[in-house]
């Protein structure tokens, strides 16, 4: 028992040696932040829709106002609100109405950016999307 209690001391004393030398290497690094604007262009209907049901519940309308239902959805990333601006990447996710009243979305959103500067970069973000409202946010999970 007591080699047990040794031996889990040491592997304590070594994670904690190892975990603030890993800590340390990056305590003088300047962080560099980076403020990107971006439009999605999320287009529901016509010839160049970018957005489809893909699943929902048996027996009513498939819509992104409905509880249950399932989107598809692949738009480009632009940086200005015009449709035809120019292009930085591609918005490729998933996103279900999760309300009982039909007022709010989960997502969960893969950004890639197609752009020179952030070519190959993603953003995955994933959370609620209370779409009435004209302002919103969601969380940023991870990228590389």
């Amino acid at each position: 028992m007591e080699a047990k209690i040794v031996s889990l001391s040491l592997m304590l004393v070594l994670l904690t040696l190892a975990t603030s030398t890993e800590a340390s290497k990056y305590q003088f690094l300047k962080l560099k932040e980076t403020n990107i604007r971006f439009y999605m262009q999320d287009w529901e209907t016509g010839l160049k829709a970018t957005v489809f049901p893909i699943a929902g519940i048996p027996n009513k309308p498939w819509q992104v106002t409905r509880f249950g239902t399932v989107m598809a959805i692949d738009d480009k990333v632009t940086v200005a609100i015009e449709r035809n601006s120019s292009q930085v990447g591609r918005l490729q996710d998933i996103y279900v109405n999760s309300a009982l009243d039909g007022t709010d979305l989960h997502l969960l959103v893969s950004l890639v950016f197609t752009n020179k500067e952030y070519n190959g970069s993603t953003l995955e973000i994933q959370g609620a999307d209370m779409f009435y409202q004209k302002y919103r946010e969601v969380s940023v999970i991870s990228g590389s």
